[in-house]
């Protein structure tokens, strides 16, 4: 799903700029913002930002960034999992977390 993402125009104690979605309920204010673009995950967004501002270091926002990161993670041990079973009729110990 696409989203727009911008980034805190602030850096952190570390440097870092954090990226966030639309939605983030940490989203900062219009004049406290910069607008990245439309993307399908914050890492993309992240890299679009690093290749449009490359003196800047860019994080994800631990709730919206961090938190879509193991939501795909996740999905993709599932797939795994789901694959393993149709095809062998079993899931194997070592897929289950």
């Amino acid at each position: 799903m696409m989203q727009n993402y911008y980034f805190y125009i602030y850096p952190d104690i570390n440097g870092n700029y954090e990226v966030h979605t639309e939605n983030c309920y940490y989203l900062p204010s219009e004049l406290n913002r910069q607008y990245i673009g439309r993307y399908s995950s914050c890492q993309a967004a992240i890299i679009a930002a690093q290749i449009a501002y490359p003196d800047k270091k860019f994080d994800g926002c631990y709730h919206c960034g961090v938190l879509s990161k193991h939501l795909t993670y996740n999905l993709a041990r599932l797939v795994q999992i789901l694959q393993c079973h149709i095809v062998l009729n079993h899931t194997p110990r070592n897929l289950i977390a």
